[in-house]
C-alpha cells in the first residue's frame, strides 16, 4: 500500500513539475493519472488454513476430555465427514447421535459439532446454532 501512495504521490509531483516549466507562453499539456484503488478483502475471523488444524485441536482439548484420546488426524477427519454429512443433507439430531452412540457424551459431540462446523464448514453453523 505504502509503495502505491508513492508512486501516486510521484505522477502527481510530476505532472505538477512538468507543468510549471517551460514557455510561459504557451499552456501546460494536459497530465492524465489514473488511480485506482486496491480491492480490499475483509480480515477472516478463521485463522489462516496451515493453523486450522492446530487451533481446532486446541479448543476442542482446552474444552473436552474425550478427544484427547484419538489420534489428531482422525479427530480431523471426523470433523470433515461431519461436514460431508452436513453438505448431504444430515440433521443435527442424525449427526448428533451417530456421535453419542459412538461413545461420546451429549456435550463432548455438541461442542466438537459447533466447533467442528465453525473450522471447517462454517456455511452450516447455523444448523448446529439453531439447534444449541
Amino acid at each position: 500500500m505504502k509503495r502505491k501512495f508513492a508512486a501516486v504521490t510521484a505522477a502527481f509531483l510530476f505532472a505538477a513539475l512538468s507543468a510549471c516549466g517551460g514557455d510561459t507562453t504557451s499552456e501546460p499539456s494536459p497530465t492524465t493519472v489514473t488511480v485506482t484503488a486496491e480491492p480490499t478483502q475483509p480480515e477472516s475471523v478463521y485463522p489462516p488454513e496451515s493453523s486450522i488444524d492446530e487451533a481446532f485441536l486446541g479448543l476442542l482439548r482446552d474444552n473436552t476430555d474425550s478427544w484427547d484420546t484419538l489420534p489428531d488426524t482422525e479427530v480431523i477427519t471426523l470433523a470433515e465427514e461431519m461436514c460431508g454429512a452436513w453438505s448431504r443433507g444430515g440433521t443435527f439430531e442424525e449427526i448428533a447421535g451417530i456421535m453419542v452412540d459412538s461413545g461420546f457424551d451429549p456435550y463432548e459431540s455438541g461442542f466438537f459439532m459447533g466447533a467442528g462446523t465453525e473450522f471447517y464448514c462454517p456455511e452450516y453453523s447455523d444448523l448446529v446454532n439453531s439447534n444449541a
